[in-house]
């Protein structure tokens, strides 16, 4: 069994030494992306925010859930779904394209909680707005293959729980056909 190693350059020769005696399937991918596959978002058409995207996330919403500190209440935009669509999409459209987003919505309630921490409360559109942008950044993501199978951290369908039980399927692959088998944790 080999020392802790603590300085970078040590770290360094270990990881080198490793990825000279492996070799995977995933380290095709990592080499795409190294080499800049799926780069290529500011050569393409800038993502919109329909109108269409913006009724599915307001006709979802969860009314008993609190306002923020615009006091707009999740009820009030579920029930004028077709009138506040269209100014919020353009809204959004706007915040997309400025990188801005208004100032109160950059504004939180925030609360603390013995056990839990503090619980910020924010503006509803602006929830709805980091929703459109988490899901147009996963499709692209997802388009561009950006994100390899073996991913399963922030994936949808996917948890950290699955990479966990995956992991411990091939370690007892290995273990029963008395393979060596090295692993690495990195934080």
């Amino acid at each position: 069994m080999r020392d802790l190693i603590t300085q970078d350059m040590e770290k360094s020769e270990v990881l080198d030494f490793f990825a000279s005696v492996f070799t995977d399937k995933c380290f095709n991918h990592i080499a795409q992306v190294a080499n800049g596959k799926g780069r290529d978002w500011e050569n393409e058409e800038p993502p919109t925010v329909g109108e269409d995207q913006v009724q599915n996330h307001l006709r979802n919403l969860k009314v008993h859930k609190s306002m923020g500190p615009d006091q707009t209440y999740p009820q009030v935009l579920k029930e004028l779904v077709d009138e506040v669509a269209k100014p919020l999409s353009i809204i959004f459209e706007k915040s997309w394209q400025s990188s801005e987003v208004p100032s109160d919505w950059r504004r939180g309630n925030i609360t603390p909680f013995l056990k839990m921490g503090p619980v910020s409360l924010t503006s509803v559109p602006c929830k709805i707005l980091e929703k459109i942008l988490l899901e147009t950044m996963l499709r692209h993501m997802e388009h561009k293959e950006l994100i390899g199978d073996s991913q399963h951290g922030f994936t949808k369908g996917k948890l950290c729980l699955t990479k966990l039980v995956a992991f411990c399927d091939r370690v007892t692959a290995s273990l029963e056909k008395r393979r060596a088998t090295d692993i690495i944790y990195l934080d």
